[in-house]
C-alpha cells in the first residue's frame, strides 16, 4: 500500500527545508562539523541520516525518497506493534492500515523527508517499549534511548517524553525508581552528541543552534493561525481520522479509562501542543500526528464493530465513512494518478520555486569547479544542493526570516492575512551581512544568485562593483536571477 502510494512522489525536487538538511549533510560527509562549520537551527540527528543515505547511495532526490518510504514502511509496522498491545491484533491491523493510507497523504507531507517524518518512528519505538515496560527496566531504559533519539531529530518529542514521566510520578516510589532507568536511557544520545561537539569547538553553537535560536520561533505564535491551519489540513486530508479520534478521546475518558488508553491519549495531546508551539505551522508539522489518531481511530472503530448497532444504524456509519474517505480522496487523488513530479511540487505548494531552484542548480553545477562558492540570497537552499557548491561561510540559509500567509475564498476575497518575522538578535544579522560582503571581496565567489525583479538589476550591480567586480546576469529563471563574477 505505501509503495503504491509513494511511487509519484520519488523524484519530487526537494523543498527548503529537505534541501537546507541535504546541504548540511553534503558538509559532513566533506568533513564539515554542524552549527560550527553550517548554522541551522535543526537538531543533529537528521543531518546525520541524510549524510548516511547520500554515503551509501549518493545525493539524489530518488534515493532519498525512496529511503524514506522504507522508513515510513518500518513506521507502519512499529504502529502495528503500539496497536497490538493496546488494542489487540486487530486493532494493530486497523491502525497499521490506516497509517499506510494516511502518512501517505499530500497535504501533510507524507511522502518528504522531513524531520517529522523520521522522528515518529523513534516515539512509536519508545512508547512500545514503554507500554512492555512492566518490571522490566531495560525495557524502560531503550524507551528513554528512543525517546531521547527523537529528541535530537526533532525538539517536540520532548513533549512526549514528559508524557512518560509524569505517568511514571503518578506511581509513587515505584515510578521515581522506574524514572531513573527511563532518564538515564533518555540522556544517551544528548550527551554523547554534546560530547561530540564539545570535542569539535562546537557545543557552544549547537546549544545556540538547535535550542535557543529555536525560542525566536515561538514567538511566532498565533492560537487563530494554528486553529484555522489545523482545521484546513484536517478537511484537505485526514479529516475521518480527527472525527474518530474526537470520539475515542470522549469513550477513553468518560468509559474506559484505561491506564494505557489515557497514556496514548495524553501522548496525542501533547503531540498537539508540540505542533502548536511551532510557530509557523507548516503543513509537515502536522505529519507527527498521524500515527496518534490511527490508533485512536482504530479504538473507535473496534468499538463500533463490537457494539452491535441495528442495520439502520451501521448503515449510516459506514455511509458517513465513505462520504469522508471521497471527499478526501478527490482533494488528493490528481497527486498519485494525474501530475508528473514536477506538477506535484507546484499543485502542493502554489508555485513552482522548487523545480527552478534544482533546474538553475544543475546547470550551476555543469559551471562551477570544486574550489568555487556561490552566494544565494532571498533563494531556498536548494540552490546548495543541487548545485554541490559551498556557500562561503556559516549562514547558507539567509537571515533575517520572513513569512506571509494569505487565505483567500472561492471568490478570490482576502478572508485571512499574517505576516510572519523570526525577531533574530542583532549580532546574527550583523554576521550575515559581514560574511556576505567577504564572500563578494575575499573569497571571490563566482555566482551569486539573488531573487530580484528586473528593475533592479542596475541598482544590485553596482552594489556588486562596491567590491572590485562587475557581476553580470547570466541566467534567468523565473523570479530567480544569477550573476556571473567578470574581473574588472
Amino acid at each position: 500500500m505505501q509503495v503504491f502510494l509513494r511511487l509519484p512522489f520519488l523524484h519530487e525536487p526537494l523543498m527548503s527545508d529537505e534541501a537546507g538538511y541535504a546541504y548540511v549533510a553534503q558538509g559532513i560527509l566533506a568533513g564539515e562539523v554542524p552549527y560550527r562549520d553550517m548554522f541551522d537551527h535543526k537538531t543533529p540527528v537528521i543531518y546525520y541520516i541524510y549524510a548516511t543515505i547520500f554515503r551509501v547511495f549518493g545525493a539524489t532526490d530518488f534515493f532519498l525518497r525512496f529511503c524514506t518510504m522504507l522508513w515510513a514502511m518500518a513506521t507502519a509496522i512499529f504502529v502495528f506493534l503500539v496497536g497490538r498491545k493496546l488494542l489487540e491484533d486487530t486493532g494493530g491491523l486497523i491502525s497499521a492500515f490506516l497509517y499506510a493510507v494516511f502518512s501517505s497523504g499530500v497535504y501533510v507531507a507524507g511522502s518528504m523527508s522531513n524531520s517529522e517524518n523520521f522522528m515518529v518512528l523513534f516515539l512509536l519505538i519508545a512508547l512500545y517499549f514503554f507500554l512492555g515496560s512492566k518490571n522490566k527496566p531495560f525495557f524502560l531504559v531503550l524507551a528513554g534511548v528512543f525517546s531521547g533519539l527523537a529528541f535530537m531529530t526533532k525538539q517536540v518529542a520532548i513533549y512526549n517524553f514528559l508524557v512518560l514521566v509524569g505517568f511514571l510520578l503518578i506511581e509513587g516510589k515505584k515510578g521515581l525508581k522506574d524514572l531513573l532507568w527511563l532518564t538515564v536511557g533518555f540522556l544517551v544520545f544528548p550527551v554523547a552528541f554534546s560530547l561530540y561537539f564539545l570535542t569539535q569547538g562546537a557545543f557552544s553553537a549547537f546549544i545556540n543552534c538547535a535550542y535557543i535560536f529555536n525560542f525566536y520561533y515561538i514567538q511566532s505564535f498565533s492560537l487563530e493561525f494554528f486553529a484555522l491551519r489545523i482545521a484546513s489540513i484536517a478537511a484537505l486530508g485526514n479529516l475521518i481520522l480527527w472525527l474518530l479520534s474526537i470520539i475515542a478521546a470522549f469513550l477513553i475518558l468518560l468509559k474506559d479509562r484505561d491506564r494505557n488508553l489515557l497514556l496514548l491519549l495524553c501522548w496525542t495531546l501533547f503531540m498537539i501542543f508540540g505542533v502548536c508551539t511551532g510557530g509557523f505551522y507548516f503543513n509537515h508539522y502536522f505529519f507527527i500526528l498521524i500515527p496518534s489518531l490511527c490508533l485512536l481511530s482504530s479504538y473507535t472503530l473496534l468499538k463500533w464493530i463490537k457494539a452491535r448497532f441495528s442495520l439502520w444504524v451501521n448503515a449510516i456509519f459506514i455511509i458517513l465513512i465513505i462520504l469522508l474517505l471521497c471527499f478526501t480522496a478527490q482533494k488528493q487523488l490528481p497527486f498519485f494518478f494525474k501530475y508528473s513530479p514536477e506538477e506535484i511540487s507546484f499543485n502542493r505548494y502554489g508555485q513552482n520555486k522548487d523545480l527552478v531552484v534544482r533546474e538553475i542548480g544543475l546547470l550551476i553545477k555543469s559551471r562551477v569547479k570544486p574550489d568555487q562558492y556561490i552566494l544565494a540570497r532571498y533563494v531556498p537552499q536548494g540552490i546548495y544542493y543541487y548545485s554541490r557548491a559551498r556557500y562561503p561561510g556559516r549562514y547558507f540559509f539567509g537571515v533575517p526570516s520572513e513569512n506571509k500567509v494569505r487565505y483567500h475564498n472561492s471568490s478570490g476575497k482576502l478572508i485571512f492575512r499574517r505576516d510572519f518575522y523570526v525577531r533574530l538578535p542583532k549580532e546574527l544579522v550583523i554576521c550575515d551581512i559581514k560574511e556576505q560582503k567577504d564572500a563578494l571581496r575575499n573569497k571571490k565567489t563566482k555566482y551569486v544568485v539573488y531573487k530580484i525583479p528586473p528593475q533592479k538589476f542596475n541598482e544590485l550591480r553596482q552594489y556588486f562593483k562596491e567590491f572590485g567586480f562587475y557581476y553580470v546576469p547570466s541566467l534567468s529563471k523565473g523570479e530567480y536571477r544569477v550573476f556571473e563574477r567578470r574581473a574588472d
